[in-house]
């Protein structure tokens, strides 16, 4: 995904990994410490499941990007332009981001399933009358 210069400002405003970080301590959590999503606002838990899935799907594409990058830098690993420090690095940073997304995933979907019957208050325009 390509951003043009005018649609970089949006990007910025929208911070999902932020919002969803300032979200979470918002659950309730049960005494056995498990999230009572019964007892959460149905707008809260659709903001964080928005948020959970748009990161999770950022962080798997910069996985698959990394991991092409990775495979096409074997050669200057090889002739010593990178060092194999590097690519340990990048496997241990590519191993937490991938931990990351498998851990939002039964979060999304607890928000969607307990969300399911949820639907927004939507106030119907009322038509004029003409005489």
């Amino acid at each position: 995904m390509k951003l043009e210069p005018k649609h970089a400002g949006d990007a910025l405003a929208h911070r999902p990994a932020r919002r969803l970080l300032q979200l979470l301590p918002l659950l309730v959590a049960t005494p056995g410490q498990v999230v009572g999503y019964a007892h959460v606002e149905p707008v809260l838990l659709e903001q964080i499941a928005d948020d959970a899935d748009v990161l999770m799907a950022t962080l798997q594409m910069g996985v698959s990007a990394v991991g092409q990058l990775m495979a096409h830098a074997a050669p200057e690993v090889e002739d010593g332009t990178f060092s194999s420090d590097i690519v340990e690095a990048l496997g241990w940073f590519l191993s937490e981001v991938s931990e990351l997304s498998f851990t939002l995933m039964p979060l999304i979907a607890s928000c969607r399933q307990h969300n399911a019957d949820y639907a927004p208050f939507e106030p119907e325009s009322i038509q004029p009358v003409f005489f």
